[in-house]
C-alpha cells in the first residue's frame, strides 16, 4: 500500500487546484452545504448516495438530478454497510430471522423507497418510483464500477489509515504543505503506526 504514489499525489494536486478556486463553501459542515444546495445557494453537490433523499425530503419540489461520477475513471468508492450479529447476543436466532426478513424483496423495496437510495439487494422500480426518485437508475449504474473503500488486506486498519490520509490532505489544502511531502509523511506514519514496520 502506497499513499504516496505518483497517482495519489497527482490526484491531491488536482483536488488542491479546485479547492484554491474558491468555488466551494470552505469550512461548511455537511448539513450546511446540503441545505445551501436545496436553498439554491450552490449549483452542484458531490456527495454520497443517500444525499438525494435528504434533498428530496427537505425540498420535495426541488428539481435536481444525479449524474455519474465526473472523474476520468468510472471507478469510485463504495461505502459498505455491515449487517452483523454480535457473537455474545442471547438472541442470535431472532437476529438471523430479522436479517432474513429485512432482505426479502418486498422489504428491500420499502427500505429503498424510504431511504431514497440503493439498498443491499437489487430492487425493481415502478414508473411511479422513478418519477419520484429519478436518481436511482444513476446510482444503480454507478454500483457496477464501485470499489469498496477498504484497504485490501488491511480492512480492520482502514479507519486508522483513512484518518492519517485525511489529516495529510488537510495539511495540503489548508496548510499549504507540498502534496508529495505530506503524502511521504503519511506513508511513513502508516508504516510506523499501523503496519508496525
Amino acid at each position: 500500500m502506497t499513499v504516496n504514489s505518483p497517482e495519489v499525489i497527482k490526484g491531491i494536486e488536482a483536488y488542491k487546484a479546485v479547492y484554491d478556486l474558491d468555488v466551494i463553501p470552505k469550512g461548511a459542515d455537511a448539513a450546511t452545504y446540503r441545505r445551501m444546495f436545496w436553498e439554491g445557494k450552490i449549483a452542484m453537490n458531490v456527495d454520497n448516495g443517500g444525499v438525494a433523499a435528504i434533498f428530496h425530503q427537505n425540498s420535495p419540489n426541488l428539481p435536481f438530478a444525479a449524474a455519474p461520477s465526473p472523474f476520468p475513471t468510472p471507478a469510485q468508492g463504495l461505502i459498505m454497510t455491515m449487517l452483523s450479529i454480535n457473537a455474545n447476543t442471547k438472541h442470535k436466532d431472532a437476529a438471523v430471522t430479522f436479517l432474513k426478513w429485512a432482505l426479502e424483496p418486498e422489504n428491500q423495496q420499502g427500505l429503498q423507497k424510504a431511504m431514497g437510495t440503493i439498498v443491499g439487494t437489487v430492487t425493481q422500480y415502478s414508473a411511479e418510483d422513478l418519477a419520484a426518485q429519478p436518481w436511482l437508475t444513476v446510482y444503480d449504474k454507478q454500483v457496477e464500477t464501485a470499489v469498496p473503500q477498504l484497504v485490501m488486506g488491511l480492512e480492520t486498519k482502514t479507519p486508522e489509515i483513512q484518518q492519517i490520509v485525511l489529516e495529510s490532505v488537510l495539511k495540503v489544502l489548508q496548510g499549504g504543505e507540498n502534496p508529495k511531502d505530506a503524502m511521504d509523511a503519511a506513508q511513513r506514519l502508516i508504516e510506523r503506526r499501523v503496519l508496525r514496520r
